[in-house]
């Protein structure tokens, strides 16, 4: 198997959330696909944030 720790898995979902992050802002400001794509970035975003501080989970207001 292989075995990774948290430290490495969390630096391994910043570096995704960067080419995610210029991925959504690659897209035409305004349109259905940025807001569409922006909606889950965000999310894994803030799940990362939590999860790297060891907080608790996100709150409905900060979903919303």
């Amino acid at each position: 198997g292989c075995t990774i720790s948290p430290i490495q898995m969390i630096a391994y979902c910043r570096k995704n959330l960067v080419d995610a992050k210029a991925y959504v802002d690659s897209l035409p400001e305004g349109t259905a696909g940025r807001a569409f794509c922006h909606i889950p970035y965000a999310l894994a975003a803030a799940t990362v944030e939590i999860i790297d501080k060891n907080l608790p989970k996100l709150t409905r207001k900060e979903v919303m």
